[in-house]
Protein backbone atom coordinates (compact mmCIF):
# COMPACT_ATOMS: atom_id res chain seq x y z
CA UNK A 1 0.00 0.00 0.00
CA UNK A 2 2.90 2.41 0.63
CA UNK A 3 3.52 2.81 -3.09
CA UNK A 4 -0.07 3.81 -3.88
CA UNK A 5 -1.47 5.39 -0.71
CA UNK A 6 -1.22 8.95 -2.12
CA UNK A 7 -3.02 8.04 -5.37
CA UNK A 8 -6.69 9.04 -5.82
CA UNK A 9 -9.34 6.50 -4.80
CA UNK A 10 -6.89 4.21 -2.98
CA UNK A 11 -8.32 2.94 0.29
CA UNK A 12 -6.15 1.27 2.88
CA UNK A 13 -8.53 -1.26 4.37
CA UNK A 14 -10.56 -3.36 1.93
CA UNK A 15 -12.82 -4.47 4.78
CA UNK A 16 -14.13 -0.91 5.33
CA UNK A 17 -16.16 -0.35 2.19
CA UNK A 18 -19.20 1.03 4.04
CA UNK A 19 -17.63 4.00 5.86
CA UNK A 20 -18.45 6.47 3.08
CA UNK A 21 -14.85 7.38 2.31
CA UNK A 22 -13.73 7.77 -1.28
CA UNK A 23 -9.96 7.44 -0.91
CA UNK A 24 -9.25 11.04 -1.88
CA UNK A 25 -7.94 12.49 1.40
CA UNK A 26 -4.22 11.75 1.01
CA UNK A 27 -4.29 12.51 -2.73
CA UNK A 28 -5.72 15.96 -1.98
CA UNK A 29 -3.19 16.46 0.82
CA UNK A 30 -0.33 15.53 -1.51
CA UNK A 31 -1.56 17.93 -4.19
CA UNK A 32 -1.87 20.79 -1.69
CA UNK A 33 1.53 20.16 -0.13
CA UNK A 34 3.28 19.88 -3.50
CA UNK A 35 1.64 23.11 -4.74
CA UNK A 36 3.31 24.81 -1.79
CA UNK A 37 6.69 23.28 -2.70
CA UNK A 38 6.49 20.92 0.27
CA UNK A 39 6.98 17.21 0.83
CA UNK A 40 4.62 14.55 2.19
CA UNK A 41 5.56 10.97 3.03
CA UNK A 42 4.74 7.98 5.20
CA UNK A 43 7.02 7.23 8.13
CA UNK A 44 8.63 3.91 7.19
CA UNK A 45 9.49 3.03 10.80
CA UNK A 46 6.24 3.96 12.54
CA UNK A 47 3.78 1.47 13.91
CA UNK A 48 0.53 2.16 12.12
CA UNK A 49 0.14 5.02 9.68
CA UNK A 50 2.11 8.20 10.31
CA UNK A 51 2.16 10.88 7.62
CA UNK A 52 4.81 13.61 7.67
CA UNK A 53 4.46 16.97 5.93
CA UNK A 54 7.30 19.43 5.46
CA UNK A 55 6.65 22.97 4.29
CA UNK A 56 9.46 25.50 3.99
CA UNK A 57 9.40 29.25 4.00
CA UNK A 58 10.31 30.85 0.70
Amino acid sequence: MRETVFEPFVRGDQARRSDGGSGLGLAIARSSVERHAGQIWLDPEAEGTVVHIRLTKT
